[in-house]
């Protein structure tokens, strides 16, 4: 499933939601969830199919259980994508995306040191969920 995250490329920075103890502090996880939780239904409406898909998606990771991860409300999912793309994002650079060099990017993926999951059309930007 291929999501189109332009709007949320052009209008947020990625260390709002994915930030680390040495540039936010202690409070680094809380201050990055609650801005997901706060700004994520902005950036994704998904349909019942889809948010099954993205549930499957967060199952694959092993770090929740199947209930738990039942149980997400629709924001919790948003906001936990939100994260992860934010994540997948500063893995290769905090630098805007519109000015990266989109073969680094795929080389760098081939090698395993980002996620790969972000891809660039002409004029957007995508994020792909699953294999």
């Amino acid at each position: 499933m291929e999501l189109n995250i332009t709007k949320l490329v052009q209008e947020t920075t990625a260390k709002d939601y994915s930030a680390s103890i040495a540039e936010l502090g202690n409070d680094a996880g809380p201050i990055t969830w609650n801005a997901a939780v706060n700004d994520a239904s902005d950036y994704f409406n998904m349909t019942d199919e889809e948010l099954e898909k993205l549930r499957e998606y967060f199952t694959g990771f092993g770090g929740w259980a199947n209930e738990e991860i039942k149980a997400w409300d629709t924001g919790q999912l948003y906001a936990l994508l939100l994260q992860f793309i934010s994540g997948d994002i500063r893995e290769f650079s905090d630098e805007p995306m519109d000015t990266w060099n989109w073969s680094d990017y795929e080389r760098e993926a081939r090698r395993g040191t980002n996620s790969g999951r972000l891809f660039k059309s002409e004029n957007d930007y995508f994020y792909s969920i699953g294999e």
